[in-house]
């Protein structure tokens, strides 16, 4: 199926600019991440295909020109040959006929002018070939380059829709955050994932040993950043309360790639309200590693993942402002700080 078919993720603007999951702050913004996942994507497609098409089009343009260049050269061809044709005096061909009274002559002067007759013949039929190869050639760039135009229509329409669905992430943060009630609500929610959270790795059945507690000190960054939020005790940026972070938070790169800071098994990949898309890898000895807020995730419940392997990108799916990583280290369950489990 052409990517010219893919549909444009565009959210129906209601209320605010999006559809809303009614009474819920963070399923709003679940709502909008994963129409700006979408779009995120479909740009993409749509570049590989920009790519695709302007190197056709390239390889087009060239056939086009050697087409012209062979087109010309049999038609200077042609055009010679009319022109000794045209000098030839035309007494000439009666000469040969009725001018002999040798049999002889008249079957080797006809079987001349077949040999012309056949030779121009081969002429005009060359020239006829490059003229239709000509009009093939531009018949496929003029093709090439209106499939371009469209895809570069289609990108333009999307990178539009793509920044109407960031504002409006941006005003139902900032209306959230205008709203006492809608405050209280947030941290309701936010309360209600980390529990569902810790349930979750509650029920996950443990790894076997695998002597992750040697590797305190020696884990490598999630992705390359800059820290922007301490784990513990904090005063919530956005909104501006008193509260637990159960991790880091890393400020990064939109869409630079995030890795496993160590081996483990994938128990699960996708959203979660709270969250946006995050991955959770169980590292054996009840250690589990959690990279939230992405853009992306490239790996799949049940999957053995390297150190080091990409697991997702940076994104801003959950509940922040601008494009980071929520990275948390949890045994059985509880909340550690992982900052003295990273390399300095």
């Amino acid at each position: 199926m052409s990517l010219l078919a893919i549909a444009v993720a565009v959210l129906p603007f209601i209320h605010g600019g999006v559809e809303t999951d009614v009474g819920s702050v963070l399923g709003e913004i679940e709502s909008i991440g994963r129409a700006i996942g979408r779009s995120e994507q479909t740009l993409q497609d749509l570049t590989r295909e920009a790519e695709l098409l302007t190197s056709r089009a390239s390889l087009a343009d060239v056939e086009l020109a050697s087409a012209r260049m062979r087109y010309d050269a049999a038609f200077l061809v042609y055009r010679e040959r009319l022109r000794a044709l045209a000098r030839l005096p035309m007494g000439t061909l009666f000469v040969l006929f009725g001018e002999s009274d040798s049999f002889s002559d008249i079957l080797r002067a006809s079987k001349l002018l077949r040999r012309v007759a056949s030779y121009d013949h081969g002429v005009q039929a060359r020239l006829q070939r490059e003229a239709d190869s000509l009009r093939a050639a531009v018949a496929k760039a003029d093709e090439d380059k209106h499939a371009l135009e469209h895809v570069i229509g289609r990108f333009r329409e999307t990178r539009n829709a793509l920044a109407a669905q960031r504002r409006a992430r941006v005003d139902v943060i900032k209306t959230a955050l205008a709203s006492p009630d809608r405050r209280a609500s947030v941290q309701r929610e936010l309360a209600s994932a980390r529990s569902s959270l810790a349930t979750m790795l509650q029920r996950v059945q443990a790894s076997p040993s695998t002597r992750f507690t040697s590797l305190r000190g020696k884990l490598p960054w999630p992705v390359v950043g800059s820290l922007s939020g301490r784990f513990g005790e904090t005063v919530h940026r956005e909104l501006g309360t008193t509260t637990t972070r159960q991790g880091i938070a890393v400020r990064a790169v939109a869409g630079d790639p995030v890795q496993a800071v160590a081996s483990g098994r994938v128990v699960y990949a996708g959203w979660m309200r709270g969250y946006g898309q995050m991955v959770l890898l169980d590292h054996g000895e009840h250690y589990h590693t959690l990279v939230a807020h992405l853009d992306r995730v490239d790996v799949h419940v049940g999957e053995q993942v390297a150190a080091g392997a990409v697991i997702g990108h940076v994104g801003e799916s959950g509940w922040q402002e601008g494009p980071g990583l929520a990275f948390e280290l949890r045994h059985a369950s509880a909340a550690i700080d992982p900052t003295p489990w990273l390399k300095r």
